[in-house]
């Protein structure tokens, strides 16, 4: 390529050089100004620009000059960006010049530019950075950004970022920490890409106390990195020197101070303790404990001076970009109708999952706040003036809601051409309350409130929310912070960009010390997560703070309100025990106490008062009220008839009767029983001859698992306890009547009374004595040597026998010969979908059997789906509640349950236990990681793939919105074939037990679609 292609003419110098600088143009046209020579000039250099085209704008610059058009500052700088992008040898080559040539352009463009005494501005100064860094020679860069403050021009970060990254390259890292010193005397901070790259350069150079101040700054900063800084971060622990440096012997008074001053979450007293790292990928479970080590993370709050400064720094913010006298009307309103709990962006919520806006969605969430705020104050909600009249706002519910809001002192309208963004946010800061919107506040209006506080007080404050079948639900702010955090005992937990903690856990980085005794262990670097548990546990768990010096209390607060209102499906962010948590627990070793025998015996302590209760247990309480009881159903109270008047005080009882004491969320929603000695002063007006046995249909019923586990199963083990021999009457709180709709053939089997519904009597009732409560032993189990007469699931079954034995008069899908192995399927975005649910049919039906596909839903009649699986000889699903219906196949028949990555806890404690109790064939069939969607959606190696079963066990959140809700199964036909195989034979001899002829086998490769059974009430 030639050179004097592009010489810049002395002619053109000369002429350019010539030029008055008082020359001046007469008044125009606008279209006369847009054809000027300078407009044109200006709008080709434009298009070079953005098509990269730096051989066309030399060639324009150039004639430009012949022609004696004026240059500016600006197209000297559009000249300088494009030589910046050309030159060095990995710019893009796109122009067929030669880079060496676009780097020598570039400062000869400069020096003419110094020639014609143009200024240079902030842009200038970038580009003849990176130009410098095309060159190599940062140093040249670092000298051009130190004359811009001569030359009163304030640098940016754009500035500095080529010469920095230019020393980070050579591995320079004084020069690096020269330019990182520049920059802070300059007010221009750092970013993650700067930091990340000061951290790498202080890894490779060992630097341990640098690498240790990067890692703080990031804290600060950024808070949640990136993948390539974790990646960073990661070889830091992993290197020698990273092992090497550290206190042994720290001073614990300094670093309890240090986390003190600094609000919790880091001490800055450097690296303490020494030896190997443990570093591995982990999640937190709801209030902050990790997956991998078991530390708690802590809550790290803004200092309530700092508070109240961002307050009024985001006041003096929106006055300037709002019209002030609107603002100043908005404060002054506020003032005399606040303070409030919460404030709503109503057009946000309004237009959640919805085309058009919503009023009853943002009334529904209105009213949820309400119930569950702690003032029972209605939370302030804003909106446009344009969303409060015409279109939806024109409704009459709607209109009656903005009236309702409006009398209230709730409702807060923006005027015209304003922005309620401002709005909500000033109200939710000035108001010390929680924010509900799902806004992330990215855009450039927030950007102006810069990153330090800012994004601490969002993660404080801000309730998002997400879309269910009931509508929406709340999630509350984390009762931990997201952010990098350094322990007491010198661990680290890095919080990273990969997940939001709403659909998918977010991805932590763990880096914890190796103790002293895991020194023998061989292969600590491939050992998982969870083996090292154990031996993390006492060092990491010693003298955690819980908050910090300045935390908050107002969401703790209100997640208190929210336990007492409100079920873990309604707030699904409310930090309950988890399920294996809960369940580990609650789990009954020991033989029944002898107080419950005592009941029925007359004997015992427990029994010597009038009221006798056992509070004893993990999973339920219960009392039993002897005497002869009136029930007062206004207040839901039992009170002793006792024929002899006692001078005692009155005893007073109250439980809450569900067999989930430990799930407090959930318990808190049950209606309270009273139970009393006091002597009644009203009559009775119903008597009854047989005892009372009260207990809650509330919870988690509607989940046809949850209605056996938590509501038959105890019911008939309380029933055959307490009252073995007897009958009783049923008196149910939380009464629905779909669910006496639905199980009325199987109530029958526990009372011939009528059943009382609480909830809807208006007269009292008397009965013999009141048991209060069921009893549970544990998850779908039943103990026989905790019941008198040795009852076991088998008898429970005999049971649902007897209540269906009228659905038998029609007869099931007839026996065609082969064993019937009814397929429970999945379908839609539920999650657990078997994906290749052809191949398993065909591959059930080449071993021989006759496929039935089950898709149950809440509106199946049961009759039927007995009639089918009573019918049957095997069952198979992926693990969810509709496996429940293996309680109605016979014992002897063969049961697979598909489970899938992060179940195996949910596998094991439910439907293994059911399965042995009703003498049925158990398969349980592990998917593999190539088996689960997950790894097709993160990627096989990635840690909710390869770590789920440690994270599952200690994450609900995890559990129910990864592995429960978002995964779905492809099984392996060849490794699956085994378990069809094994089914096959035990369901065979089932058949031939029963006295029906099986016809020989003959494999086939035909594929026939089997039925599908999907019967509801009052269809089929």
């Amino acid at each position: 390529m030639k050179s004097t292609t592009y010489y810049l003419s002395t002619l053109a110098v000369s002429a350019s050089a010539k030029r008055g600088e008082g020359h001046s143009r007469p008044s125009m046209s606008k279209k006369a100004r847009y054809e000027l020579p300078e407009s044109v000039f200006k709008a080709k250099l434009n298009m070079c620009s953005k098509n990269n085209d730096l051989k066309e704008a030399l060639s324009l610059y150039n004639a430009a000059l012949n022609d004696g058009i004026l240059l500016s500052v600006y197209h000297y700088n559009v000249l300088l960006y494009l030589c910046s992008l050309n030159a060095g040898s990995n710019a893009n080559d796109v122009n067929n010049i030669d880079n060496n040539y676009a780097l020598e352009m570039g400062f000869e463009i400069f020096k003419q530019m110094g020639s014609y005494k143009i200024g240079p501005n902030e842009a200038t100064f970038t580009s003849l950075a990176r130009l410098a860094a095309a060159k190599n020679d940062p140093e040249m860069g670092f000298q051009l950004v130190k004359r811009m403050k001569d030359c009163g021009v304030i640098p940016k970060l754009r500035s500095y970022e080529p010469v920095l990254f230019g020393f980070c390259d050579k591995g320079d890292a004084d020069r690096a920490y020269d330019v990182d010193a520049h920059m802070v005397e300059c007010g221009v901070v750092a970013e993650e890409p700067e930091l990340g790259a000061l951290l790498k350069v202080s890894v490779d150079a060992k630097r341990g106390d640098k690498v240790y101040e990067m890692l703080h700054r990031l804290r600060v900063s950024v808070r949640q990195v990136s993948e390539e800084t974790a990646k960073i971060v990661e070889g830091w622990f992993l290197s020698e020197t990273g092992c090497g440096v550290g206190l042994e012997n720290w001073d614990v008074g300094k670093v309890k101070e240090g986390v003190a001053r600094s609000g919790g979450g880091c001490h800055g007293q450097g690296w303490l303790g020494s030896g190997k790292w443990k570093v591995v990928k982990a999640v937190m479970d709801e209030t902050g404990v990790c997956s991998a080590c078991g530390e708690k993370l802590v809550c790290i709050d803004i200092d309530p001076n700092k508070t109240q400064g961002f307050a009024t720094s985001l006041s003096s913010l929106v006055c300037q970009k709002e019209k002030r006298a609107n603002f100043l009307q908005f404060q002054e309103w506020l003032r005399r109708h606040g303070p409030f709990d919460a404030v709503v962006d109503g057009a946000n919520v309004g237009m959640i999952n919805s085309k058009n806006f919503s009023f009853r969605q943002l009334n529904n969430v209105v009213e949820q706040l309400r119930e569950i705020s702690p003032s029972k104050k209605m939370p302030l909600i804003i909106l446009h003036q344009g969303r409060v009249s015409g279109g939806p706002a024109d409704s009459p519910n709607a209109k009656r809601m903005l009236q309702n809001w409006t009398n209230a002192g709730t409702l807060y309208t923006t005027p015209k051409g304003s922005n309620d963004d401002w709005y909500w946010l000033y109200a939710a800061v000035s108001n010390k309350c929680l924010l509900i919107t799902n806004d992330e506040m990215r855009d450039h209006l927030f950007q102006l409130l810069g990153n330090s506080i800012f994004p601490r007080w969002k993660e404080k404050h801000q309730v998002r929310m997400t879309v269910s079948r009931k509508g929406l639900d709340l999630h509350m702010p984390p009762l931990y912070s997201i952010v990098i955090q350094e322990s007491e005992q010198g661990s680290w937990h890095l919080p990273t960009v990969t997940g939001d903690d709403l659909e998918t856990p977010r991805e932590w980085l763990c880096a914890t010390r190796v103790p002293k005794s895991m020194s023998k262990v061989k292969d600590l670097d491939t050992a998982a997560p969870h083996e090292l548990v154990p031996l993390f546990l006492p060092f990491a768990r010693q003298n955690l703070p819980e908050t910090s010096a300045f935390a908050s209390q107002d969401h703790i607060r209100w997640r208190t309100t929210l336990a007492t209102k409100n079920s873990p499906s309604q707030i699904s962010s409310f930090p309950v025990q988890t399920e294996a948590t809960y369940w580990q627990n609650s789990r009954i070793s020991s033989p029944l106490p002898t107080r419950h025998l005592a009941i029925n015996n007359g004997h015992g302590e427990a029994l010597k008062r009038s009221i006798s209760c056992d509070r004893s247990h993990k999973l339920y309480d219960w009392c039993h009220l002897k005497n002869p009881t009136t029930l007062q159903p206004k207040t839901a109270t039992f009170f002793s008839r006792s024929p002899v008047p006692s001078k005692d005080p009155h005893l007073v009882e109250k439980l809450r009767p569900y067999p989930r004491k430990a799930d407090i969320g959930t318990l808190s929603s049950i209606q309270e029983i009273t139970l009393t000695t006091k002597t009644p002063d009203f009559p009775c007006t119903i008597k009854h001859n047989t005892p009372a046995l009260v207990f809650s249909i509330g919870g988690f019923t509607g989940n046809f698992f949850h209605d056996f586990n938590d509501g038959f199963v105890p019911l008939f083990i309380t029933k055959n306890t307490i009252f073995p021999n007897q009958d009783v009457t049923l008196v149910i709180a939380d009464y629905s009547e779909w669910w006496y709709g639905k199980y009325e053939a199987i109530l029958g089997q526990f009372s011939s009374n009528p059943i009382i519904n609480l909830g809807n009597q208006t007269v009292t009732h008397c009965f013999p004595s009141v048991f209060v409560g069921l009893i549970s032993h544990g998850p779908m189990t039943i103990n026989p040597a905790l019941i008198p007469g040795q009852k076991t699931f088998l008898d429970f079954r005999a049971s649902l026998e007897e209540g269906y034995r009228n659905c038998l008069v029609w007869p099931a899908p007839k026996i065609k010969g082969k064993p019937r192995l009814v397929l429970v399927s999945r379908s839609g975005p539920v999650g657990r979908v078997i994906v290749n649910q052809d191949a398993v049919i065909k591959a059930a039906q080449e071993e021989g059997f006759d496929v039935v596909v089950f898709e149950p839903s809440e509106y199946t009649y049961l009759c039927d789906v007995y009639r089918l699986i009573n019918g049957s000889h095997a069952i198979m699903g992926v693990h969810g509640a509709a496996l429940t219906h293996s309680l109605f196949l016979q014992p002897g028949g063969a049961f697979i349950q598909v489970v899938p990555l992060g179940g195996e806890w949910l596998a094991k404690t439910y439907f293994r236990n059911l399965a042995r109790g009703m003498k049925l064939e158990y398969l349980e069939y592990k998917i593999g990681t190539k088996e689960s969607t997950l790894s097709e959606k993160y990627g096989k190696d990635h840690v909710l793939v390869q770590e789920s079963r440690s994270i599952a066990s200690k994450n609900w959140s995890a559990l129910h919105n990864v592995y429960l809700k978002s995964q779905d199964v492809r099984l392996d036909i060849g490794r699956f074939r085994g378990y069809l195989m094994n089914a096959y034979s035990k369901a065979k001899t089932l058949m031939e037990h029963q006295g029906l002829h099986v016809r020989r086998h003959r494999r086939t490769k035909k594929f026939i679609r089997p039925p599908v059974f999907s019967y509801t009430y009052g269809v089929g």
